[in-house]
């Protein structure tokens, strides 16, 4: 689901409110997506919800004000519909962090194995761990990791498949979502004593290097995998289109730059390279 620059043309400017993100996802899960997760990051309060939008208009009439905060939080509307739908949040952080600890509540933990030898000394080591709001992680039905280095020459080459972050470990954004997706098993590290060799998720053995990471089978960008996020918002998506599908919400739009230098010498939205790595 591409918050693409149609999108940003026709619903407003970037963050939109939470209740629109709200809104895309109770659609997503009545269009029969199996589950739903977001390469975007919630981890401030709306700054558009009612009783934060009294506070930056002080001059509103006292009926006006009173009428808007008996609304709920934006936040927490969309934490009821991340109860009411399979969602995975999206996590991030930085490898190197200057921060000393958590900035934040512990991380809560994803069901979990480990098949062989402890592999904290492999895995890749985030010592900070940027989280969505406490009340959208504890909504959610997954929290995977959208965290991607580039090689020494600023290609995108490999994601992380697992990972650790603050002693918790974390699965890539993509392959959280298949976790979630199938049921919401518990995951399996399966370790050696030359390090990761792969992961079980769904059933199956996905194969890693001894980091973790794995290599992307890259394809060149196809249009065919996005759904504008504003056709599924006004009504306009085909119908069927995401019955069955595993979805990644994020963005291709220009202005928000998310976009990564890739192996085809051509960039792509970093989006669809987690969709790419699922494929």
């Amino acid at each position: 689901l591409d918050v693409d620059d149609r999108s940003l043309a026709e619903v407003g400017q970037w963050p939109w409110p939470r209740t629109a993100i709200a809104d895309l996802t109770a659609k997503a899960m009545q269009a029969g997506a199996a589950a739903v997760a977001f390469d975007i990051i919630f981890s401030e309060p709306d700054r558009l919800s009612p009783e934060n939008f009294v506070l930056d208009n002080p001059t509103l009439p006292e009926t006006v004000q009173a009428e808007l905060l008996k609304l709920p939080p934006n936040d927490e509307v969309l934490a009821q519909a991340f109860s009411r739908a399979r969602v995975v949040v999206g996590q991030t952080s930085v490898r190197n962090a200057k921060l000393d600890g958590s900035t934040g509540p512990a991380p809560l933990k994803v069901p979990h194995a480990i098949l062989g030898p402890n592999p904290d000394q492999y895995l890749l080591q985030f010592p900070q761990l940027i989280q969505n709001l406490e009340i959208l992680e504890n909504a959610a039905a997954g929290h995977g990791m959208f965290t991607a280095f580039p090689d020494p020459d600023g290609i995108y080459r490999r994601l992380p498949i697992v990972m650790q972050a603050e002693g918790a470990y974390r699965l890539g954004l993509s392959i959280e979502l298949l976790r979630v997706a199938t049921g919401g098993d518990a995951f399996a590290i399966r370790s050696n004593d030359a390090g990761i060799d792969g992961v079980v998720v769904a059933r199956q053995l996905i194969r890693t290097a001894q980091d973790g990471t794995a290599w992307n089978n890259f394809s060149h960008s196809d249009r065919g995998r996005y759904v504008s996020a504003v056709d599924l918002l006004n009504g306009t998506m085909p119908p069927g289109r995401l019955a069955g599908h595993l979805v990644l919400v994020g963005t291709s739009a220009i202005g928000l730059e998310d976009f990564r230098a890739t192996p085809l010498g051509v960039s792509m939205a970093g989006v669809e390279i987690h969709a790419q790595l699922l494929e």
